[in-house]
């Protein structure tokens, strides 16, 4: 079965803002959860184009949820670190 590549990219890349919004954060934030529960060791994330804008939203989250609190400076210096 062979199919046309733009039609894959209009299917994957299409829709409107919204749709667009939530699989970037599906992809962004879920994919650092499914990472951490099949305990998958990551050194560094890649970030392509603005798709993981919530990727690094979700570690920071992490970084500053933490039981003991982290300044911001210093969780965003570790989320740099990480991608």
């Amino acid at each position: 079965l062979r199919r046309d590549p733009e039609t894959e990219a209009e299917e994957l890349y299409g829709g409107d803002d919204g749709y667009r919004l939530r699989q970037e954060i599906v992809l962004g934030i879920g994919g650092v959860r499914v990472l951490q529960a099949l305990e998958v060791p990551v050194k560094k994330y890649h970030l392509n184009e603005g798709h993981a804008a919530f990727l690094t939203l979700e570690l920071l989250r992490r970084q500053r949820s933490s039981k003991t609190p982290v300044p911001l400076k210093t969780a965003a210096a570790a989320v740099q670190s990480q991608c």
